[in-house]
């Protein structure tokens, strides 16, 4: 329910957090935990024209997640079966329904679902991610229970 590409999801897995405090400039991943039991976690990291800004996952999946001594292709490898075989979509497809399921009903802006695809074209975007993440969280949380997902952090 990340929305972020296979790289990505690596790349986070084992990249430093900074101690610096939510929104410093350096290379670490940030992050703020949220009242809602949802951590969001800037990522800013670039490859050629693909970009990971950030991404917003329950706080208790994000420690289980850190917690794994290895986490590679071979795991996304048996994730991309088990989705095809118990409920018949490519894992790839996900990106493309997180961003869909933020949209909808303009539960997110634009704006703010485009940086959680790594694109926006305006300053605003920064802004939604470093100056009010309590307020993205919910909408993020409201975006899922539009489909009957309760997103709980109990």
């Amino acid at each position: 329910m990340s929305g972020l590409r296979e790289q990505e999801i690596i790349y986070i897995h084992k990249k430093e957090i900074c101690n610096n405090g939510y929104g410093c400039d350096c290379d670490s991943l940030h992050k703020v935990d949220c009242k809602n039991g949802l951590t969001i976690i800037a990522i800013r990291w670039t490859r050629g024209n693909k970009k990971a800004l950030a991404t917003i996952i329950l706080i208790k999946y994000w420690e289980k997640f850190r917690l794994l001594q290895k986490f590679d292709y071979t795991d996304i490898s048996a994730t991309h079966k088990i989705m095809k075989r118990d409920v018949g979509i490519a894992y790839i497809a996900m990106r493309k329904i997180h961003y869909n399921v933020m949209r909808f009903k303009e539960t997110l802006s634009v704006d703010e679902a485009e940086v959680l695809v790594g694109r926006f074209n305006s300053v605003s975007g920064k802004h939604y991610v470093l100056h009010d993440p309590e307020k993205l969280a919910e909408k993020y949380k409201t975006a899922w229970n539009n489909f009957g997902i309760n997103i709980n952090h109990n």
